[in-house]
């Protein structure tokens, strides 16, 4: 799969986790340049606008998953309303 290809997929109630094996890249997150090298796990939030500026021998994988398969208690409204009380619950 083309690296522009993981930033067209917007699920709402999802995060993504890039996890860059080889090589390096940029993006432009939320309009701001962010260079980063292999290896590295780049974790982002629904909300993120991520666009590919520029890459190099990269090799990476995408991870999408909804955040209660960490913990049945978490959510994305509870993460974006920065209330953790229910996490340390379970």
């Amino acid at each position: 799969m083309k690296m522009k290809h993981l930033f067209n997929k917007k699920d709402t109630d999802k995060l993504t986790l890039y996890v860059i094996e080889k090589g390096s890249v940029t993006f432009l997150i939320n309009g701001s340049s962010c260079l980063f090298v292999a290896p590295c796990v780049i974790c982002l939030n629904n909300h993120e606008k991520v666009q590919l500026a520029y890459s190099h021998l990269l090799l990476a994988k995408s991870i999408r998953f909804n955040p209660s398969f960490l913990n049945i208690n978490m959510s994305i409204e509870g993460i974006n309303s920065n209330n953790y009380y229910e996490l340390v619950l379970q």
